[in-house]
């Protein structure tokens, strides 16, 4: 199953994703995950839309994708979510 872990880091949120993007690419690595991260949002639309964006290219392309928030940390990667689904 092809997997993506997702998050958007633009304007403020840039600083937040600098500290948690290592933490996603050590999940994604760990449980086989491609790491797409972005760093500029639409700006005719407000902030959240660019994450629905993402995410509609992206279930076009992988069979799960998973979304974190730039201001998320993954603290104990052992287990791989799509195992609880």
């Amino acid at each position: 199953m092809r997997k993506a872990l997702c998050s958007i880091g633009a304007g403020p949120h840039a600083a937040l994703l600098a500290v948690s993007e290592p933490t996603f690419r050590a999940y994604a690595d760990r449980h086989g995950y491609d790491l797409v991260v972005g760093h500029e949002a639409d700006p005719r639309r407000p902030p959240a839309w660019t994450k629905v964006r993402m995410l509609q290219q992206l279930l076009a392309e992988f069979e799960l994708v998973v979304w974190i928030d730039a201001d998320a940390v993954i603290v104990d990667g052992d287990v791989d979510i799509a195992d609880e689904l």
